[in-house]
C-alpha cells in the first residue's frame, strides 16, 4: 500500500492480506469492496535483474509449485464482492502468463494509474484488470 499511498484519495480503507493456505477471511469476503489488487506470488522472472539469485532455481519446478497456490488465490478473489479486481505478477515467463489468463479469462491488459506527476516503474510487470462489476 505504501507506494499508492499519495495517489490514493485519504478518505480510503487499505487492508493488506498475507495468503497462507487458508481462505480470505470470512469478514473480509462478506464485506462490498470498490477495489482489490492482488500481488500474486509468482517466477519473479520479470526481476532478474534485480533477483539474479532467482537463475540458481529450476524455473520450471517453480512454476509448477506456484500454480496451485495461484489458483486458489484467483479462486478466492472472485467470491469477493469487489467492483474491480486488478491482478499482477513480476513475471515475463509465457508459460505463466497463458496459466494466469486461463485461470482469469483474458488476457494482460495492465495500465497505470500515472496521472503525469510521477513515473512509475513498470519493468518486469504483467497484469490484469478485471471489472467485475461496473
Amino acid at each position: 500500500v505504501g507506494a499508492w499511498k499519495g495517489l490514493l484519495p485519504e478518505n480510503i480503507e487499505t487492508r493488506v492480506i498475507a495468503w497462507g493456505e487458508d481462505e480470505i477471511p470470512t469478514d473480509l469476503s462478506s464485506r462490498r469492496w470498490d477495489i482489490v489488487l492482488a500481488d500474486l506470488p509468482c517466477s519473479g522472472s520479470g526481476t532478474l535483474h534485480t533477483r539474479p539469485d532467482l537463475l540458481d532455481q529450476n524455473p520450471f519446478e517453480r512454476l509448477d509449485s506456484l500454480k496451485s497456490i495461484q489458483e486458489k488465490i484467483i479462486t478466492s478473489l472472485r467470491l469477493l464482492d469487489a467492483k474491480d479486481l486488478f491482478v499482477s505478477i513480476c513475471s515475463v515467463d509465457p508459460e505463466e502468463i497463458r496459466n494466469l489468463s486461463r485461470l482469469l479469462g483474458k488476457d494482460p491488459n495492465f495500465s497505470s494509474w500515472n496521472d503525469g506527476s510521477q513515473e512509475l516503474e513498470r519493468e518486469g510487470l504483467t497484469a490484469w484488470h478485471l471489472g467485475l462489476r461496473l
